[in-house]
């Protein structure tokens, strides 16, 4: 759990009534990742029984004062409330209302600012007859509260201060609104001190708008102050801003989020810095109230978004107030289940999270105001409902300060272990827990402590620590993926993970086990292999140990048998080489072709999953006659997923049911597709990844499939369209990391067609050579060895047009290319939209020439190269960089 009122610190919930007395105050149980302290009966000031508080500020941790008002029953006066902290003694009074005539005899104070100990101010309001119309200003010289009503503007009869702010003891701002009863204008108002007197200033509105409110002031420095408020143009209720540069003040109307949205006030503003301000409310988003977030990063304002409440509706937001950048908090308040409850925002490094609570006994409640020393030392006030001993409720203040975190982070769930994506490793896999037990609106955990042993793991406490390759902690319910690596392959691991706030409160340990990952190569020469008669071994430098066998008669093969789950054989690919048959066994998989338009070594092909168990592999020359057929080597063990790359509907690692044929299909990934028209026939394909693409050839004929991943429905395919759509794509969305098995189901109607062109698993971070699965190219590339190019070898074009793409997860990448006399320019595309040209021109050949994209936010993303031309030019494909 994180140490605040959501998660970063414990919540000590102190009923203000019971500060009165004087005493300590001690949490005595938890609720969620607060504590309450119940307090019975409420012990107000003076006579008073109904409380409220709607301001904090404090000198240090140990000089703490809270403001705000209270009354003897409903329908009496209400008088200004004041508590404050002494060190760790805390006291009430109700502080004096001004001495003017004709006497007051009602008063509320709004908000509470010092520039020390022994020199703090309130603002509020108050007036004669019960009524709040005028400034009221309270003053504290450290032993002392006096009070003043300062004078209004020219040409006012009435006015109320909601804030006040200083950057000194001789600079000191205070905001709200006033005017005349005979106008029909509200006017924003402002006074200021200069260490002596105060002075009353109406701030212009802008021009249509009948009336202006100003609810909260802040700044970095005297001469960059904030004001925010609300004004009315017409009848739509508009967030309004101030700035004052030192000088003069001038005014800015931020734009609404949406044109859903009806209206906005905002009611807080607080910054870490000049680059870095934050403006808070609510405004109306439709029917509904919502939250209402602007930040200022140094050149404009934006609107922000806060998680959204599941179940909750109507939230408000008042107040704002941080340590720094990276430890912001929002209060306010919003409705669950008909109930209205205090709530608090956090942002962290992870972003933003909510917490909310209902003291025990309470019927309702929210927050107002939030201030704090340091991250160790947050207190938030507002007012909840209690019932009282006469069948009724009473209003009493609410004081919430965090504390150390003492309640433990939920249990990690679902934690799983599997064999990982390269040999000795071990891919794990869980849900992520709240960072306090019971309450997912608590946000992430600070962190995870991830074990492993080759013995038995009851809890954390054993094993050895795993200290690199931890995810970062995620919003509850996500799923966490890491892979362990290094470890002895075939050895069986036990593993343990627990999750920590940032007290290091553990969960409980969520236990698994696993083998790492086993594959063993064997050479062309290993006595395994069966050969039919007519093959040779050549010397093959660059081959696995340098040597392979060939044999150029259709109908020869070799065998191998092994125990494992999965194969891939290693040859030697070049112009002069055929196609392979492969059976595993006696029934056949696929079939292989190792022609290449230039030599490559070591080529791969990889069977799918065969599951675990004896296989035998037998490797047949499928012709053309005169071709040539080789073996270099076999590696046989645990099914390693393919990660991210573009899988072709021929690739081995797909599993057909009876039903699908293979058609030749110009222009779908490399031109065919497998089709069926039988209901219920199906296509699978397991990888390694968060999400993937299916490739289809949309058209009229075409029928439904129904996607399922990990034997769970999780969406349908339409491959229905008017017209013909080669390389249509439905995307999965984020799965979370991990191994997944996609399957394709026809789900009729009966007769009709449903495809697979191929499916595209996102590339993580990694540079990915131009020949690359994950690389898609259209029609007119060729492959060249290009020796000081990435691996030595690019893809290139002269056809206006021509394109290859690539899809990858993360925020930014590189285009590696290789500049010269003879090359173009190409349009990049980034999910559909032109983000750059990239020319490629140089007077002299430089290798691994770099075109960056700049930041694109992160998610999955799929770049497209265009070549632009000039006609006859060259474009160049090298590799990707994606940091």
């Amino acid at each position: 759990m994180k140490r605040s009122f959501i998660n970063l610190f414990i919540i000590i919930m102190i009923l203000a009534s019971l500060i009165a007395s004087g005493d300590g105050v001690t949490p005595v149980h938890a609720l969620g990742s607060m504590e309450v302290v119940p307090s019975l009966p409420p012990s107000l000031p003076g006579e008073l029984i109904q409380g409220y508080l709607v301001g904090v500020w404090g000198a240090s941790s140990t000089s703490v004062f809270a403001v705000g008002s209270g009354n003897s029953g409903y329908g009496t006066a209400t008088l200004p409330l004041i508590y404050r902290k002494n060190d760790t003694i805390w006291t009430s009074v109700i502080p004096p209302l001004p001495p003017v005539t004709p006497a007051w005899n009602t008063g509320s104070l709004e908000a509470v600012w010092g520039s020390g100990d022994s020199n703090v101010f309130a603002v509020g309001s108050g007036g004669q007859d019960n009524q709040l119309n005028f400034p009221l200003l309270s003053r504290w010289n450290g032993s002392t509260w006096t009070s003043s009503s300062p004078g209004l503007p020219a040409g006012f009869n009435y006015g109320h201060l909601y804030d006040v702010w200083g950057s000194g003891a001789s600079n000191v701002f205070a905001v709200g609104d006033g005017g005349h009863t005979n106008s029909t204008v509200t006017y924003p108002l402002l006074y200021r001190y200069n260490g002596s007197t105060w002075t009353s200033s109406s701030l212009p509105l802008p021009d249509g708008w009948g009336h202006g409110y100003l609810r909260a002031v802040w700044g970095s420095s005297a001469s960059n102050v904030y004001a925010v408020g609300f004004g009315d143009m017409g009848s739509a209720s508009i967030p309004l801003l101030y700035h004052y540069n030192g000088s003069t003040w001038s005014f800015s109307t931020p734009s609404l989020p949406t044109e859903d949205w009806g209206s906005g006030y905002l009611n807080g503003v607080w910054g870490s810095g000049t680059n870095d301000i934050y403006a808070v409310g609510s405004g109306n988003n439709g029917s509904s109230v919502a939250t209402l977030l602007y930040h200022y990063d140094g050149s404009s304002w934006t609107s922000s978004s806060l998680p959204s409440l599941s179940g909750w509706s109507t939230i408000r937001l008042y107040s704002i107030w941080g340590s720094s950048a990276n430890d912001v908090y929002i209060v306010g308040s919003g409705i669950h289940e008909g109930t209205t409850l205090p709530l608090l925002y956090r942002k962290t490094i992870n972003g933003w999270a909510a917490s909310n609570f209902l003291p025990t006994g309470w019927s309702s409640g929210h927050f107002d105001g939030i201030w704090g020393s340091s991250t160790t030392e947050v207190y938030a006030v507002g007012s909840g409902r209690v019932p009282n001993s006469s069948g009724g409720v009473d209003d009493v203040p609410l004081l919430a300060r965090a504390g150390p975190d003492e309640v433990d982070p939920g249990a990690v769930n679902e934690l799983l272990a599997t064999p990982g994506p390269v040999i000795g490793s071990v891919n794990l896999r869980w849900k992520a827990p709240a960072d306090d037990a019971g309450n997912n609106n608590s946000g992430p955990v600070d962190s995870y402590l991830v074990k492993y042993s080759t013995s038995s793991l009851a809890d954390c406490t054993g094993g050895t620590p795993i200290t690199s390759g931890l995810p970062l902690p995620a919003a509850p319910t996500t799923i966490q993926a890491m892979t362990i690596s290094g470890l002895t392959m075939g050895e069986q691991y036990y593993f343990a993970v627990c999750a920590l706030d940032e007290e290091d409160n553990p969960s409980e340990a969520a236990t698994t086990s696993a083998k790492a990952t086993a594959r063993w190569m064997h050479d062309d020469l290993d006595a395994g292999w069966t050969y039919s008669s007519g093959f040779s071994i050549l010397a093959n430098p660059g081959a696995y140990l340098d040597g392979i066998h060939t044999v150029a008669t259709i109908g020869k093969y070799a065998e191998f048998t092994f125990t494992g789950s999965q194969f891939d054989v290693l040859y030697t690919a070049n112009t002069n080489r055929g196609k392979v048959n492969v059976f595993v066994n006696g029934i056949p998989i696929g079939t292989m072709d190792q022609y290449s338009p230039t030599k490559v070594l070591q080529a791969r092909w990889p069977s799918r999953d065969l599951g675990p168990g004896d296989h035998t592999v037998k490797l047949v020359h499928a012709g053309p006659s005169g071709s040539v057929m080789n073996i270099d080597a076999i590696e046989v063990g645990d099914y390693i997923p393919p990660d991210g790359g573009t899988y072709d509907d021929l690739d081995a690692r797909w599993t057909y049911s009876s039903g699908f044929s293979i058609l030749a299909n110009p222009g779908a990934y490399l031109d065919g597709i497998h089709s069926s028209t039988t209901p219920d026939s199906y296509a699978e394909f397991t990888f390694y990844g968060s999400q993937f693409e299916v490739l289809y050839t949309a058209n009229f004929n075409r029928g439904i499939a129904t996607v399922l991943v990990n034997d769970l429905p999780i969406g349908t395919m339409d491959q229905f369209s008017p017209t013909k759509v080669l390389q249509a794509r439905w995307p999965s969305g984020d799965l979370g990391p991990g191994v997944h098995k996609v399957k394709l189901i026809h789900a009729g109607p009966s007769g009709s067609v449903i495809n697979i062109d191929a499916i595209v698993v996102p590339a993580g971070p990694g540079t990915y050579d131009d020949l690359d699965a994950s690389w898609i190219y259209s029609s007119g590339f060729g492959i060249l060895a290009n020796p000081g190019a990435y691996l030595d070898g690019i893809h290139s074009s002269t056809t206006v047009g021509n394109y290859a793409e690539f899809t990858f997860t993360g925020s930014q990448f590189d285009l590696l290319y290789t500049a010269n006399f003879n090359r173009g320019t190409a349009d990049v595309l980034v999910d559909g939209l032109s983000i750059g040209t990239m020319d490629q021109y140089s007077l002299d050949r430089v290798f691994q020439a770099r075109w960056p994209s700049g930041d694109l936010g992160p998610g999955v993303h799929t770049v497209k190269v265009v070549h632009t031309g000039p006609s006859g030019s060259v474009i160049n494909i090298d590799a990707i960089d994606v940091p």
